[in-house]
Parts: C-alpha cells; structure tokens; sequence
C-alpha cells in the first residue's frame, strides 16, 4: 500500500507564504526541515495563513504520535519566520503548555498524600504506632505529634529512611524489625554498593529518630552508639566535590582553552550534526568561564536572560533577588577576555538554533532554554574527559572558597561576601581548608619539580572505565 503524503510541496502552497518561505536566508538543511513541516501545515491547518495557539494544537492531533513533538517545534519555527507577528503568540502558549501544574495546592495536602504512600512500607505493628503520631487534620488543630514537631522536609526523609530499611529486610528474609543484625546488613550493603560515610550517616539517624519516636519504652542505645561512630566517620570522611574541587584559575584557563577549540570547531563544521557538537561545547566552555569568574549558583546561571541580565554590553551579570539564598539582587563584573567570549557565542552559535522567542542566554539544540542541571552534568562531562577531574557547578564554589581564603587567610568573613552567602559562618568551612590548599600546592609544586629534575613522567593516564551505551545499560536492567 503506498504511503500517503501529509506534507504539500511547495508549489501547492499559498502564494503568499511561499514568497516569504523562500525569501529567507537559510542553509540548506533548514531549508528541507522547515518546508517539510510547513508543507504539513499548510495540507492539515483549515486555514493556512492565520496561524493561532488553537490550530496548531488541532494541526498536532492530526500527526503520527512517533514524530509529532518535533515536527511542532519545527512547524513552529517556520511559522514565527512566516509570519512574525503571529511567532511571539504560538512560542507563549508553548511556554505555558510546558509549566508544570502543582498536583496539590496546599502543601500539607502533598505531605497527607506521601505519608499514605510510604506508611505502608512498615509493618503492620509499626504503622499502628505511627499513624496517629503522622496524622493529619484538614483544620490543623488536632495533627499529630511529629507533624507539629517536625517540618514536612523531615518527615518525608525519616519516613522514607525507614520505609526503605524494611523495604531491604523484606527483600532479603530478615525480621521485620529494627534489631543489630539488620542494621548491620544494611550498612554492609551501603558500602557494597559504593556509598558515602555521609550517606550511610543520614540513613542511620532517620532511622534512629523515627525508632526512638514510635517505641519509646526500647532501649535504642546500642543504635545510637552506632550512629554516633557512623557520624564520626562521615565527619572526618572528605567531600566527594571538595575532594574533586582544582583551583579556580586552572579551571578558568581550561574553560577559555574549550571555547577556543569550539570556536575552530565551529568553522570546520559543514553539517547539523557538528554545528549542534560546536554549541554545546562553546556553551559549557562559556558557563565555566562564568562559573570561575562570577561564582553563581547555577539555577541563577541558566536563568541568564539577555537584555535584562546581562547589561551594560555584556559586561555584567545581573542576577534577580529570588535565585540568591540572600533574597537580595547582584551584579557581577566579567573581564574583557570573558566578554569577547559571550559575544562570539552570542553572535555566532547561539544564533544558529535560538527560536525568536528565546531570550535566555543558554539555549540548547531545540532553541529552547536549558536548565542548570543540563549544564552542570555536561560541565562534568567535558572536566571529566579532559583534566581526569569531575567537576559540577557547584564546585566552582568550593573553589572559589579555597582561592579567597588561601589568598587572603586573615579575611575569612571575604568568602562570604564574595559568594554571597546566606550566613557569614559557612566561610569557616573555607578558613579550615585554607591550609590545606596552600599545603596541597607546596607539594604538588616540589612533586612536579623533583620529576623534572629525574626525568619522570607523572601525569596521571585517562581511566579506560567507560558507561555502557544507554540502548546496553537498558537490556541489562
């Protein structure tokens, strides 16, 4: 049977909009893409040349369910170049399509309905203890005792920590009880599955806290011991992102040395595939350079918004009051070397995939905002391959931190000023590592200096580990 053709060619269209489409300057590939789509357009919309939010959404219904969401974003995207006074239109009900609606307006309804879910998870002798100590009453007068003593963050995690224990003494035939021999084999399980001390140290107290809450007349002392020893470990155990952390100027190198060979990527690409490689490597190289030189938090970073944030031509970053843990706005100054890199991406990548409603500053390859996780994780990517180094945003931070301390050690309160913290006490954290870092320099320092002077090679070699293509990792599960 053959197939029927859903797209018009272009000699079938309104004279009016082909005239338009082909007075626009685009490649080759965008040429085929967006005819295509408008070619769709223009065989299933009643009336082809007044676009609106509601035919496209009766357009989309009539699409095959497999290509449906892509052919609407290019059909979109030809539509605003079609027609621009009808793109700002289309583009705003597909940003209201996308926000998420609360299932619950009230959060103590979110709580009612996770403490219904997870209360099930305890045996049955548990949930009888704890269901009127998790009660909660629509009026809030008469709720139980941990819902008025503890926030709903609190419970949740408690809750959850127990549910899991039993969860694990269910799946491998122990007693449905809080007793040593399940804690034991849950803390051996934790570490056999490669597991923080922190880790381990917070699954613990939840499960401590709740026990002592349901079953006060048990005596919980030897769990509490073991907590106790467990937080000592987790204590004076490093962070897995301090521990990962390089100094903020080598990161700041590195992040200028990627933009430069994306800019020569950028070039040399001939196709969609290698301009899409091009971007996202400028993008990463570019919010490191920002990272390094205006320590953000990268929620705040990827909400960049060009003309409103960015200011004064690109020279400062302006970051609005409600992405600080301060609840108060800044500004930060980027160097001239930073600013010719925002330019060229702004003028030469971002223009490639950027739809004419996106504003933010990081785009990604659908022309759509990217979010600081996106970032982030390809942050760590990109660190990873080249300096043998997971590095994710936050650490940029942590850096920040060590740099300022190690620089200026009799300005501790400095750190906190400068990263805009919610509390002056968190560059304590900063002053106690300070003479690790000027420690972990000196050695590194004579290490590289002896090696020179023996004739050594001690650069560390890339790991050969590798994750399994994601089609394997799913056959595997």
């Amino acid at each position: 049977m053959p197939r029927t053709r859903i797209a018009k060619p272009a000699t079938s269209w309104p004279p009016s909009i082909r005239e338009r489409f082909d007075a626009l300057e685009l490649s080759t590939a965008q040429r085929k893409r967006l005819g295509g789509a408008l070619g769709q357009w223009v065989s299933l919309a009643t009336d082809p040349l007044a676009p609106s939010p509601g035919e496209l959404e009766a357009v989309a219904a009539q699409l095959p369910s497999q290509t449906r969401k892509q052919t609407i974003q290019y059909m979109r995207q030809a539509l605003a170049e079609v027609f621009p006074a009808a793109g700002k239109e289309l583009y705003a009900a597909s940003k209201a399509g996308r926000v998420r609606q609360k299932r619950y307006a009230d959060p103590r309804d979110a709580l009612a309905a996770h403490i219904s879910r997870h209360l099930p998870r305890l045996p049955e002798d548990w949930r009888r203890c704890a269901e009127p100590l998790l009660s909660i009453d629509p009026t809030g007068l008469e709720d139980g005792l941990l819902i008025a003593a503890w926030s709903g963050s609190t419970v949740r995690r408690r809750l959850e920590a127990l549910g899991r224990y039993f969860d694990y003494c269910r799946s491998h035939d122990l007693s449905l009880d809080v007793n040593a021999d399940g804690v034991r084999a849950l803390l051996t399980s934790l570490q056999e599955r490669g597991k923080r001390p922190s880790a381990a140290d917070i699954e613990i107290k939840g499960i401590l806290l709740m026990s002592k809450t349901l079953f006060r007349d048990r005596d919980w002392r030897w769990l509490s011991r073991t907590h106790k020893r467990l937080h000592k470990i987790a204590h004076a155990s490093p962070s897995r992102n301090a521990g990962r952390a390089l100094p903020i100027d080598e990161l700041r190198s590195f992040g200028f040395d990627l933009f430069a060979e994306a800019e020569q990527a950028f070039e040399a690409a001939h196709h969609l595939r290698a301009l899409t490689k091009a971007h996202t490597m400028a993008r990463t190289a570019l919010s490191i350079i920002l990272l390094a030189e205006a320590p953000t938090r990268i929620g705040a970073l990827a909400s960049v918004v060009l003309d409103e944030d960015l200011i004064d031509t690109l020279v400062y970053l302006h970051v609005e009051a409600e992405e600080t843990k301060t609840k108060a706005a800044e500004d930060r100054l980027f160097s001239p070397a930073a600013v010719r890199c925002i330019t060229s991406y702004v003028n030469r990548f971002r223009v490639v995939f950027a739809q004419p409603a996106s504003r933010t500053l990081f785009i990604g390859e659908d022309g759509n905002p990217v979010k600081g996780a996106t970032l982030s994780s390809n942050i760590g990517r990109f660190t990873e391959a080249r300096l043998q180094h997971r590095v994710t945003a936050h650490v940029f931070r942590h850096a920040a931190g060590n740099f300022i301390l190690a620089a200026a050690p009799d300005q501790p309160a400095l750190a906190s000023v400068i990263l805009k913290h919610r509390h002056r006490d968190t560059s304590t954290l900063y002053t106690k590592s300070a003479g690790q870092v000027e420690a972990g320099r000196a050695l590194a320092e004579a290490s590289r200096s002896k090696a020179r002077a023996l004739g050594a090679e001690t650069r560390i070699s890339k790991s050969r580990k590798c994750r399994l293509p994601k089609r394997l990792r799913r056959a595997s599960v």
